[in-house]
């Protein structure tokens, strides 16, 4: 977790003119929280790219010590960390160096032991890297099944495509330095919606998570089990896997009922995957609930199986926990197999 807290007083950020991107409105929206009284200039002139207190996106240089946060000149390689192997983007740079104070000047009212490096590195892996990978043209997947509607393609839609012919250079600035106010306006409330809910989910569920698998019997076990816990989001999962070096999969976490508990299921999908679970649960039991599902050896109390595999559900603990180790015996011969 890095910061850039010059102390150094700023009034002047730059950064590109013509269509703007994803990257260089994010990066223009975190600087403006941080000097609200900064203006932003949008030019490709070198001599008023030289007039900057801070440049983004353009210039062909980056000093993180002079603020200078360009990234499309030859031999840049600065990544976030060393897990990680994405080019930054103007955003990941100006997040890298500038987002700590960001957070702090939010002006959210956290515990005074809050975890920021937790959500540094959580913001980062949810928010910004899919910036970053955008930008200098990394694919999510080697082969996309179906076209997602991104956060990049909603910000190209704020670039004016209705500029009349023969409108003057000067008129043609303004109408797109508007846009670029909207579009920095709308991103930076999703971008702030996300880091409120990520730091609420912190608070709320990151020490109950962290006792769970400080108290792992086997830390080399594929599951973990949440019996006082609800289930947290799959985020704080993964951060604590990275961080104590674990490789939970699936999550046994206890559920209240009006009468009595029940201990459901969730399958994580490995990093980086929206659904498909690393290790599903198995194939014979999906799609099954209630008195067919018992039929089979074990499984006394399990409830269901979802279609995918994805998640399930016991109404005892010893049937969930053999329910999920099963399932990762199957997986795991099927790979030796």
């Amino acid at each position: 977790m890095k910061s850039n807290g010059s102390g150094r007083s700023i009034s002047h950020i730059v950064t590109h003119d013509g269509a703007f991107h994803l990257d260089d409105v994010l990066a223009c929206f975190i600087l403006r929280v941080i000097y609200p009284n900064a203006k932003i200039t949008r030019t490709r002139d070198p001599e008023k790219i030289k007039t900057g207190d801070i440049v983004v996106d353009v210039g062909a240089e980056f000093n993180e010590k002079t603020l200078r946060y360009d990234h499309h000149q030859r031999g840049f390689k600065e990544t976030y960390n060393e897990s990680n192997n994405i080019i930054l983007s103007s955003a990941g740079l100006v997040y890298k160096y500038h987002g700590l104070e960001f957070i702090k000047k939010l002006g959210l009212d956290l515990p005074i032991d809050f975890n920021y490096s937790m959500l540094m590195e959580i913001l980062y892996d949810t928010y910004f890297v899919s910036v970053d990978a955008n930008d200098n043209g990394v694919d999510i997947a080697d082969e996309v099944k179906y076209n997602e509607r991104s956060l990049d393609n909603v910000i190209r839609s704020f670039v004016p495509c209705d500029i009349p012919e023969g409108t003057s250079f000067e008129r043609a600035s303004i109408m797109r330095y508007q846009a670029f106010e909207s579009a920095m306006e709308y991103i930076g409330q999703d971008l702030l919606r996300h880091c409120k809910n990520m730091i609420f989910q912190i608070i709320k569920n990151s020490r109950a998570t962290q006792e769970c698998f400080n108290s792992m019997k086997d830390p080399s076990a594929r599951y973990l089990v949440m019996e006082g816990g609800k289930f947290p989001v799959r985020e704080i999962l993964y951060y604590y896997n990275g961080l104590l070096q674990r490789n939970v999969s699936i999550v046994i976490y206890q559920v209240s009922g009006r009468n009595s508990y029940t201990y459901k299921i969730i399958c994580l999908p490995k990093k980086g995957v929206k659904y498909t679970p690393e290790i599903p649960l198995c194939e014979e039991w999906r799609g099954i609930r209630d008195e067919e599902l018992q039929k089979y050896p074990n499984m006394m109390g399990a409830m269901f199986v979802h279609g995918t595999g994805f998640c399930g559900e016991a109404n005892n603990l010893k049937t969930a926990i053999y329910m999920v180790e099963r399932s990762i015996e199957v997986h795991l011969n099927s790979k030796i197999e």
